[in-house]
């Protein structure tokens, strides 16, 4: 049987964006707001550990996030949808994982009860 180490790390941002390829007219074509509740799963088997025991620095993965804090989310990504603030996210953590370590989950929800989840395989 294998066993993993599951890092989860949770923040929440207050970031603005509007979508850009919606059909005129959609509420989301102009300029808002959201509290994003942003979740990711990092995992680890022991063997994979880098020698400082950590399967990622919480704060590393934390200033990735942070720099989304009360921020206009298309100077950061084309069409700032859900979907594709996920995957810049997967995009910039994936950098930061020791060879052996596996980012499985990147989920945000941009308000309650809607989310998007990217999960790895």
């Amino acid at each position: 049987m294998d066993r993993y180490l599951t890092l989860v790390c949770e923040e929440e941002i207050q970031s603005a964006h509007c979508l850009t390829k919606v059909p005129d007219g959609h509420k989301c074509a102009n300029s808002h707001g959201h509290r994003w509740k942003i979740k990711l799963e990092i995992e680890s088997t022991p063997m994979s550990l880098p020698a400082n025991g950590m399967i990622v620095d919480f704060g590393e993965i934390k200033k990735v996030i942070r720099e989304l804090d009360h921020k206009n989310l298309n100077d950061f990504v084309d069409n700032p949808t859900c979907e594709n603030l996920c995957l810049y996210l997967v995009e910039k953590i994936q950098p930061l994982l020791s060879k052996g370590i596996v980012l499985k989950i990147v989920e945000i929800e941009e308000s309650p009860g809607n989310r998007v989840r990217w999960s790895y395989k």
